[in-house]
């Protein structure tokens, strides 16, 4: 991944992709700065999919056609019945925080993706035909601009589809198409509505842990929060396996204040927790 510049302007398709998605390649390029995973893992069991819902085309990142390295790509009409199968790779901390093609802020921990010619916003359902595994993701920005590449996922789809250690893997992209008057015939959706799935999307936690024993999580409490600005929250989880106990900080709405307590928590020497994005 590189960024682009014309001549005098900034291209608004700055975001190059090309295939950057081993450690290998990774090293072997010496004159790109390296992309990789967050400093701290995130759990993929608790990363919620994107919601889809009626979005207009966004005005910015939606040209008729634009030029990257001498090929011309064309920005499709309509994502309506798209599904094509081709080689994913995601992009994650050198480009976290940075602009997206559609002027929004990229977050490697949303559930979110590039492509050269859908529409942005589109909603895409996403199947890692290695392992059967699907998720979906909102498309905001374009990329990846290399011949054997379909889509560039963000790193926390890559997580929840079980690529993100490889690189790279063989899936199918379908696009989902909600209808424009949302899930009521003759209605819009209200703002209110709108509101909060945006800020489901962007709500972030940091987990501590997760507990068979109830105690154990109340324990953990105990112990640290005399030492963090925000007290800890106790929440059940069912899973296949039971029911756990899951100790979590947040929800937090920016980056900023995620740094704030990953930086307490590394003066109290606890490394070993996540960073999930759910609703």
């Amino acid at each position: 991944m590189i960024y682009l510049k014309r001549q005098g302007k900034r291209n608004p398709f700055w975001r190059h992709a090309i295939s950057l998605g081993t450690a290998a390649s990774l090293s072997a390029c010496a004159s790109f700065n390296r992309d990789g995973p967050p400093l701290h893992p995130i759990d993929p069991d608790s990363i919620a999919d994107a919601v889809p819902r009626y979005e207009p085309i966004s005005p910015q990142g939606n040209p008729k056609s634009y030029a990257i390295n001498g090929k011309t790509y064309f920005i499709q009409n309509s994502a309506d019945g798209y599904a094509a199968k081709g080689i994913a790779s995601w992009y994650g901390s050198k480009f976290h925080g940075r602009t997206t093609s559609n002027g929004e802020t990229y977050d490697m921990y949303a559930m979110t993706a590039a492509h050269t010619t859908l529409p942005i916003p589109t909603y895409a359902q996403v199947t890692n035909l290695d392992n059967g595994r699907t998720v979906v993701v909102r498309i905001n920005d374009r990329g990846p601009f290399h011949d054997n590449r379909l889509i560039d996922l963000s790193y926390a789809a890559a997580m929840k589809l079980d690529m993100a250690h490889k690189g790279t893997a063989t899936v199918e992209v379908r696009t989902l198409i909600p209808p424009a008057n949302g899930t009521s015939p003759g209605k819009m959706l209200s703002q209110a509505t709108l509101s909060r799935q945006k800020q489901a999307q962007n709500r972030r936690y940091i987990q501590m842990g997760a507990f068979r024993e109830r105690q154990n999580a109340q324990n953990l409490i105990s112990k640290v929060t005399p030492q963090l600005d925000t007290e800890p929250k106790l929440s059940e989880h069912r899973t296949h396996k039971g029911l756990i106990y899951r100790v979590r900080l947040g929800p937090f709405q920016n980056t900023q204040q995620i740094e704030n307590i990953q930086e307490q928590l590394g003066k109290m020497g606890i490394k070993n927790y996540f960073v999930v994005t759910e609703p």
